[in-house]
């Protein structure tokens, strides 16, 4: 049974090269091109960074002006070789600042011909991070990287919600994060929100199958405001709108959780004023799926996200999704308190089975179908839809500040649909 399973995942791995090499063909005319991306990176209230991957090799820079004005702005690309697909690529990094927070943005991706002569690449259009009152939504999901048919529809049907920016939830590539499965595990499948959205991931335990600082961690351009002594990337926040979100590398052990992570989780929650705060990274805290709870993260980290009002924890790991009611230290919270846990590990890999029955914990979830989480955010509500690949919505709930409890139904003014309680 092993080998078999071995064998599949071999063939599996040769049909993505092999759709990884049509793409490449498909795009080679001789000239300079962008062959993998653009991605919107670490967007900032005043600016943000575009990466894209080119071959063959070639100058190249930014020109980004707002909607509607003549003025651009010119940013050089920074530049590192890449290897993808049995070739090496040219990764292209450029920053850009002083914009207005929340104004979109055109942006052009240009070669440099010469000292006179550029010649566009690529056009798109991209927002600097809105200020506090203004609403967003937020697109969450993981355990994505696969390239088959359920992470492709699914990644169709995440566009026709707009969302304005994206938080994976870890196991972005399948089944070793190995660079050459990035074109058609990630690159690929999310083409169109890539080069429009920004895209905020967290490690998987799959990303660590190789050395992550030379494989998905290289691959993007994250915040650099972890803890000291941690490298750059693995833990990271950022504000988007009405909310701070916390993204933590769930992949080590107890103690270096409480001895770095917790005291820095501690400051920059405390930091986040009256934002909604929400924390994302692979393995949950409370779950009941194939895999157990974290408990190294629960005696480490939890306890912080509690004492600051922690709104909700994003995981993926268990190939499913559940949702808790609000909880502290481990039981029902008073009516307003308490932190939902939520994993959104449905977004394309083969699904597995809730174990039953469900904890009183939990409140919903639904281990039947592929799914992935909306989230609209207000400075004074957070409404969540969890949508299936059938376009069904399959749970939904509200938080509301001053913080009450509200079951109003879903937004848009839907009937609900009944959280679902697949028995698998």
């Amino acid at each position: 049974m092993r080998s078999h399973h071995r064998a599949i995942a071999l063939a599996l791995a040769a049909c993505s090269a092999a759709v990884a090499a049509a793409w490449f063909g498909l795009h080679f005319r001789g000239r300079p091109t962008v062959v993998l991306g653009p991605m919107v990176q670490n967007v900032r209230p005043d600016g943000f960074t575009i990466v894209w991957y080119m071959h063959p090799a070639a100058p190249s820079e930014l020109r980004v002006k707002a909607e509607g004005k003549q003025e651009a702005t010119y940013c050089p690309a920074s530049v590192a070789p890449r290897p993808a697909a049995g070739i090496t690529v040219q990764r292209c990094q450029a920053e850009v600042g002083g914009l207005e927070p929340g104004r979109r943005y055109d942006y052009e991706i240009l070669e440099v011909v010469n000292d006179s002569d550029r010649r566009v690449m690529f056009r798109g259009r991209a927002r600097a991070a809105p200020p506090p009152e203004e609403t967003v939504r937020v697109l969450a999901f993981g355990d994505s990287g696969t390239g088959g048919r359920h992470q492709r529809r699914l990644a169709r049907l995440m566009e026709t919600y707009d969302p304005d920016v994206v938080v994976h939830t870890g196991d972005l590539i399948y089944p070793r994060g190995r660079p050459e499965d990035f074109p058609a595990r990630l690159f690929i499948p999310y083409a169109e929100l890539l080069a429009g959205v920004p895209f905020y991931p967290c490690l998987g335990n799959h990303e660590y199958k190789l050395d992550p600082t030379e494989t998905a961690l290289s691959t993007f351009a994250l915040p650099k405001n972890g803890p000291p002594d941690e490298p750059p990337g693995r833990h990271y926040w950022f504000d988007f709108g009405p909310a701070r979100f916390v993204a933590i590398d769930s992949n080590h052990d107890g103690p270096l959780f409480a001895g770095r992570v917790a005291p820095w989780l501690d400051g920059v929650l405390a930091g986040a004023g009256d934002r909604w705060k929400i924390v994302f990274f692979h393995e949950p805290i409370h779950t009941h799926g194939k895999y157990p709870p974290a408990d190294k993260l629960q005696w480490s980290i939890l306890p912080v996200m509690e004492r600051h009002g922690v709104a909700m924890i994003l995981c993926g790991h268990n190939h499913m999704y559940e949702r808790s009611h609000p909880l502290l230290a481990g039981r029902r919270g008073p009516a307003g308190e308490g932190i939902t846990h939520v994993t959104t590990g449905a977004g394309g890999a083969n699904l597995a089975s809730a174990r039953l029955p469900m904890p009183e914990t939990m409140a919903a979830w639904d281990d039947r179908q592929h799914s992935f989480t909306i989230i609209d955010l207000t400075p004074e509500a957070l409404a969540v839809r969890q949508v299936g690949i059938s376009g069904r919505v399959l749970d939904w709930f509200e938080l509301a500040r001053p913080p009450e409890r509200r079951d109003a139904g879903p937004p848009g003014g839907s009937p609900a649909t009944a959280p679902a309680q697949a028995s698998g």
